[in-house]
């Protein structure tokens, strides 16, 4: 809540505008998570980060941008609401 509400304040409400920053957020978040597993020594944190890194891909991706409808037209709540 507190991310979308900041990003609508500060971009205001053009929904292309929102998009593009919710992207770049998710950019800098994905290429933190590579970092500090490519940086991780320990072989059982780095399994877990690794995973964890898929795991944010796969939601991301699946996620349906706030305020529209998945492709099938029943409405699906994004993990960024």
């Amino acid at each position: 809540h507190f991310a979308g509400a900041v990003i609508e304040r500060v971009i205001g409400g053009s929904v292309v505008q929102r998009l593009i920053a919710w992207g770049h957020i998710d950019r800098l978040l994905l290429d933190a998570l590579a970092r500090a597993t490519e940086e991780c020594e320990d072989a059982e944190a780095k399994g877990v980060l690794d995973a964890l890194c898929d795991l944010f891909v796969h939601a991301t991706v699946e996620a349906t941008p706030p305020g529209s409808s998945s492709t099938d037209g029943s409405s699906r709540s994004s993990p960024r609401t």
